[in-house]
């Protein structure tokens, strides 16, 4: 009978010994958490402040847009200091271009052969297979071990963001043991919503790769109009929608935090809120 009655007590003070320790786990995670959900009030805040000073800026041509990109403003409010920049987003190719309605964009699979001897990559045709089969929405693998999702579980149909394009590079690379797919500059080269890329504001990385000029006429002297419309390469034009990312790094009680707007300046709205760059 003690024993038992022991044995009792034991169980009823782990029970409340455990409830203890995650309560207090609880806590500080509540505390000590930096999640976006958690931080959103003051996002929330910011988020307006910022709105209030985008409505100002005007965009008419392509120099605007240039002088956009170099200009950043700040601002304080009780215990806020917020810092704001911006960035391009249609200065890249959307890596979805290269394979849409059921066929292989060959302008697009050239700018992967020009990265894949740029960059010594060993096994280019498995690469460039692996992100085909993540772009189109079957199961039929174009060559042994590059559908990822017959092996692990992954989204087909697109690439989505910067996250699940590096699931494909490190599955490249567990399959391969090459590791000079992590040289390559990936995010200054492709995005993955962008409607059209801005030949006015083109990434440095690209004209590299094109062996060009950062610029539209320097790009359609050398590879012509048919090679910018198979890729939809075009100039800014204020009557095409046109995104932006707007970078907020703020302090709040000696405390850093940012996030990012996707701000269209067409008609000047802000797309949404995001805590991590997907560009």
């Amino acid at each position: 009978m003690r024993k038992s009655i022991a044995l009792l007590l034991t169980l009823s003070f782990l029970i409340i010994a455990i409830g203890l320790i995650g309560s207090i786990f609880l806590i500080y995670k509540k505390l000590t958490t930096n999640s976006f959900e958690y931080s959103i009030a003051e996002d929330s805040f910011i988020v307006q402040s910022v709105k209030k000073e985008l409505r100002k800026i005007k965009i008419d041509n392509e120099n605007d847009l240039k002088t956009l990109f170099f200009y950043h403003f700040s601002f304080d409010k009780d215990h806020f200091r917020v810092n704001v920049s911006f960035s391009p987003i249609f200065n890249k190719i959307n890596i979805n271009e290269y394979y849409k309605n059921g066929h292989i964009n060959y302008y697009l699979d050239d700018i992967m052969n020009r990265i894949c001897d740029k960059y010594n990559i060993q096994n280019c045709e498995f690469l460039k297979n692996i992100i085909l089969d993540t772009l189109d929405d079957d199961e039929n693998e174009r060559m042994d071990g590059s559908e990822i999702r017959l092996y692990e579980p992954f989204i087909n149909g697109r690439i989505y963001n910067k996250e699940q394009f590096i699931k494909i590079l490190n599955y490249y690379e567990l399959k391969t043991k090459d590791k000079n797919v992590e040289k390559v500059p990936w995010f200054n080269i492709f995005n993955f919503d962008s409607l059209y890329t801005d030949c006015s504001n083109l990434s440095f990385k690209i004209a590299d790769i094109l062996g060009v000029s950062p610029d539209c006429n320097s790009l359609k002297s050398f590879y012509g109009s048919k090679f910018m419309k198979n890729l939809d390469i075009m100039p800014f034009s204020k009557k095409k929608p046109y995104y932006v990312r707007v970078n907020i790094q703020y302090s709040y009680y000696s405390n850093d935090y940012e996030f990012y707007l996707i701000y269209n300046v067409k008609n000047k709205r802000i797309l949404r809120v995001e805590k991590h760059i997907l560009y």
